[in-house]
């Protein structure tokens, strides 16, 4: 089993959902079938980059040893987590998705109970608006909150960014990212077709005995499902997506600095590192 944070409070409705359906995404819990469409794009082995590209970014911006312990928000299957806990940071992963998470614990597999003995890893399952606002002020090192912060209520998202602020140590970081407010579907799902094409290309033009388009194989459902995904999402009314000028604007608000702007997803995402300055000591 995995170490849960006794402060997290169990969601209303934990009830098992069917994740199978391929219907357009328009109901409550798409963003559980978004989990699941993302996690065969961390695999190494898949040719398509965008995914893998912005997890990167994530991982760059907290490379620094100082970043010991670092709260994942909104983890879902934990792909940034779990390469967290392979360079030996102590990681904290919260997600409304308790399936998600069982997740996370199957890639851990016989690393889980190192995990859960040494503390290395705490999984909570429960709403991050509210899970945060149980920890101290300056608990951990830093924060990532990788293409998730469109799922919270925007009338919330200044509240939930002073919070993760809060509960940063002084000098901490937060790497964030997030789709563009005129996030374009079509657009990404051509960027990511270009992908597949620039791989098989390679592998034919090597002479691997192969057309790369023929050892596709399992990626080319994940592809698919993921495009289907992609083109019938819609998120809650009360949700929304932003401008990375928008985000940096929010960070500053909450009181972070030194930002660092980055394209990603094929022009359809953004990333941002934003530090939380050293106070200064009062005499």
């Amino acid at each position: 089993m995995a170490t849960i944070d006794p402060r997290a409070e169990e969601p209303a409705d934990a009830r098992k959902r069917d994740l199978t359906s391929k219907k357009p995404y328009t109901d409550p819990n798409w963003g559980d079938r978004f989990t699941y469409g993302l996690d065969p794009l961390a695999d190494p082995d898949n040719p398509i980059r965008w995914y893998k590209d912005l997890m990167q970014l994530h991982l760059n911006a907290l490379q620094d040893k100082r970043y010991g312990s670092i709260v994942d928000i909104a983890a879902g299957s934990g792909n940034v987590a779990y390469e967290l806990l392979r360079r030996g940071r102590r990681v904290v992963a919260i997600d409304l998705n308790a399936e998600a998470l069982e997740i996370l614990r199957k890639k851990c597999g016989s690393r889980w109970k190192r995990y859960e003995k040494s503390g290395q890893l705490t999984v909570v399952h429960g709403d991050a608006l509210e899970v945060l606002k149980r920890y101290d002020d300056e608990t951990f090192d830093a924060a990532t909150h990788m293409i998730s912060i469109n799922f919270f209520p925007e009338d919330r998202v200044p509240e939930h960014l002073a919070d993760i602020y809060r509960i940063l140590r002084n000098r901490g970081r937060l790497a964030i990212s997030g789709p563009i407010r005129d996030w374009d579907p079509g657009k990404m799902l051509t960027g990511m077709q270009e992908d597949l094409d620039h791989w098989a290309q390679d592998r034919e033009e090597r002479n691997e005995g192969t057309s790369g388009r023929a050892v596709f194989g399992p990626y080319a459902e994940s592809y698919k499902d993921f495009g289907q995904h992609l083109v019938g999402c819609k998120t809650d009314a009360s949700t929304g997506n932003y401008d990375p000028d928008e985000m940096r604007e929010k960070l500053r608000e909450a009181g972070f600095d030194s930002m660092i702007t980055r394209k990603a997803g094929h022009d359809q995402d953004w990333f941002i590192r934003a530090d939380k300055p050293m106070s200064i000591e009062q005499p």
